[in-house]
C-alpha cells in the first residue's frame, strides 16, 4: 500500500510540475503584457499632459473669442453684410462665425480646374449674419 501512495503521490508531483511551468508561463505572459501596458499608460500619460498643456494655453483665447462673439451688435452685423466684396478680415470673422455655430460652408469652384474650396462669406451672409 505504501508502495502505491508513493506512486501516485509521484504522480501527483509530476502533475503538479507540469501544471507549475504551466503557471509559470501564464505569469510571464501575463508580466509581459502588464509591462506593455504599463508602457502605454505612461505614454497616454504623457500626452494628457501635453493636451492639457495645449488646452490652458488656448482657453484664454477661446474666452476672449466667446465674449467678441457675445459683443457683436446689429450694426456691426449690417456693416459685414454691406460688402459687396470682403476684406481679409471681415472674411476671417465670418469663418470663425460659421465654425463657432457649426455651419458648414459652401463649396464653390477653386483655383485649378475641379478642385473645390469652401466659401465661408455666402455661407456666413445667408445663414449667420441675417439669424
Amino acid at each position: 500500500m505504501l508502495e502505491v501512495k508513493a506512486a501516485n503521490s509521484a504522480q501527483m508531483q509530476k502533475e503538479i510540475e507540469i501544471k507549475k511551468k504551466s503557471v509559470d508561463k501564464e505569469r510571464e505572459e501575463c508580466k509581459i503584457e502588464e509591462d506593455a501596458a504599463k508602457k502605454q499608460k505612461s505614454s497616454a500619460e504623457i500626452k494628457q499632459a501635453d493636451c492639457d498643456q495645449a488646452l490652458e494655453r488656448v482657453m484664454p483665447i477661446y474666452h476672449e473669442a466667446q465674449k467678441a462673439v457675445a459683443s457683436l451688435s446689429a450694426a456691426d452685423v449690417t456693416e459685414m453684410k454691406g460688402f459687396k466684396s470682403p476684406p481679409l478680415p471681415a472674411v476671417e470673422v465670418a469663418k470663425t462665425l460659421c465654425m463657432f455655430f457649426f455651419i458648414k460652408p459652401v463649396m464653390i469652384a477653386g483655383p485649378t480646374p475641379g478642385s473645390k474650396v469652401p466659401d465661408y462669406w455666402t455661407t456666413a451672409k445667408k445663414d449667420v449674419l441675417t439669424a
